[in-house]
């Protein structure tokens, strides 16, 4: 969770529903033109929100720190590869991050 007032002046952190239409033109852009292969298709293709971080232009943002974390889906410790009572389900995690810096502006950025 991100508290806005704790971010600097020309800064958002928000998910792709409240991001500004600036940055949302820009979605998909990376990973478009065959650039990151399989992965970022990949990435495209099961993502269901995004991190998106916007910084104005000529402002000073940083650091921002972005810890990513997974979980896996049933609760067991040890999961049983070969499925049967024990087992958990593993899932997929793509994170994705959308930056979008403004003219003039810097930010740092720390993803984990």
């Amino acid at each position: 969770d991100v508290d806005p007032a704790a971010l600097p002046a020309g800064c958002s952190v928000t998910g792709l529903a409240q991001a500004p239409e600036a940055a949302l033109a820009l979605l998909g852009s990376a990973s478009g033109g065959g650039r990151g292969g399989a992965f970022a298709q990949l990435n495209s293709a099961t993502a269901r929100d995004a991190l998106c971080i916007t910084a104005a232009p000529g402002a000073r943002v940083g650091p921002i720190h972005v810890l990513y974390l997974s979980t896996s889906q049933g609760g067991s410790a040890n999961p049983n590869p070969n499925g049967g009572e024990g087992a958990s389900r593993m899932a997929t995690s793509c994170p994705r991050c959308l930056v979008h810096v403004g003219e003039g502006a810097e930010l740092e950025l720390v993803e984990e």
